[in-house]
Parts: structure tokens; C-alpha cells; sequence
């Protein structure tokens, strides 16, 4: 009986993180911030993991149903909460000194695929769908391989005064990991991490 090989490639890849701080911004102020939805796909998902992480470094987040109501009954669209005056009045409304807005600006996940290997090549490639990968019934007279790729995405982020509009901090990164949670996750860290050295409100 021939071998089946499952492939499970722990190459990770990533881009330092782009960090760009305000100079003039004064960081005290901030006591509160809210996380809006990322622009992109997987939006809401990837805030719901920085505003996670924001917490675990000791940040003081509103909810993000008390957040998503107040957009709601103001009816606002992700364009126009690129607008000062509305990030303004949001602020008011949910006491909060910044927002933390972002936005995806490329996105790969992970994929599975069913390999068969004839006379020493591969004689058909084919791609599993599904989050699991269960390997059972395979042709015994065939050399069958299950290979799967790793996941990338990549993240802008910002911090934005909500009195005056500035941007307080800026940050970029791209970043290569098992499966779309896990690397947003680490790109969060990084940004989380960076951000720390400015803003005492975390640890």
C-alpha cells in the first residue's frame, strides 16, 4: 500500500510593521476608544479581534453592540464615518477620545488541497473546501497528498483624535500565518505592542 503524506508547511513571512506617530498628539488625553469595523472583507471579525486585544493590553474599549447602535440610529455608512464631524459626534455620544478605524488591504486564506501522484507527477490538483480536512478512503493504489497553503492578509490601521480629527497613529502591515484569525491575531499584537510606547494607557 502506498503512503499517504499530509503536508502541513510552518513557513511564516511577514512585513515589519509601518509605524507612522504624530509628533505633536498628546496621548494623555486618551482615556477611551472604540474599535469601528475594518473596511474589507471580514471587516467586523477583524475588529472584533482588535478590540480583544486592545482590552488585553489594558485599554478602556466601548462594547462594539453599544457602538454598531449608534451608528445604527444615525444611520451612517463606512464612507461616511471617514467624516471628522461625524467621528466628532460619535465621540460625544459614546465618550470616547478616539476611534481606532482600519481597513484590509489584501486578504488570502488558507486553502486545502487533494493532490494525487501518478508515474511520479501530480495528475490532478484539486481544492477542499471546508474548514477540516479528514482523511479517510483514499485509493490505496494511488500516492495521495493533502497540501495546504498558508494564509495572508494584510492591514492598515489608524487612531484618530475624535475632538480635533488628527490622526494620532498610523500602521501597515503584512503578514503570512496558518489561517486568517490566528494571523490577524499577531498583526494586532504588533500594533497593539507599537502603539504602547506612546499611549500609557496600556500595558
Amino acid at each position: 500500500m502506498k503512503k499517504l503524506l499530509l503536508f502541513l508547511p510552518f513557513i511564516f513571512s511577514c512585513v515589519s510593521p509601518q509605524i507612522a506617530v504624530n509628533k505633536k498628539a498628546d496621548f494623555s488625553k486618551i482615556k477611551r476608544i472604540a474599535v469601528l469595523n475594518f473596511s474589507g472583507p471580514e471587516g467586523s471579525t477583524i475588529a472584533d479581534i482588535f478590540t480583544i486585544t486592545f482590552l488585553k493590553h489594558g485599554a478602556d474599549v466601548v462594547e462594539r453592540q453599544q457602538l454598531e447602535a449608534v451608528t445604527k440610529e444615525l444611520n451612517l455608512s463606512q464612507s461616511e464615518l471617514s467624516d471628522p464631524g461625524t467621528r466628532k459626534k460619535i465621540g460625544k455620544l459614546l465618550s470616547v477620545d478616539a476611534l481606532v478605524i482600519g481597513s484590509v488591504t489584501s486578504y488570502k486564506p488558507n486553502t486545502k488541497y487533494l493532490m494525487r501522484n501518478s508515474g511520479g507527477s501530480f495528475d490532478s490538483v484539486k481544492e477542499i473546501k471546508g474548514k477540516n480536512v479528514y482523511i479517510q478512503n483514499f485509493d490505496p493504489s494511488t500516492d495521495t497528498s493533502i497540501l495546504e497553503t498558508t494564509a495572508e492578509i494584510g492591514i492598515s490601521m489608524r487612531m484618530i483624535d475624535t475632538e480635533n480629527g488628527s490622526i494620532l497613529y498610523s500602521a501597515y502591515m503584512s503578514y503570512e500565518g496558518l489561517d486568517i484569525p490566528s494571523t490577524v491575531q499577531s498583526i494586532s499584537e504588533y500594533f497593539v505592542k507599537s502603539l504602547s510606547k506612546y499611549w500609557n494607557e496600556l500595558i
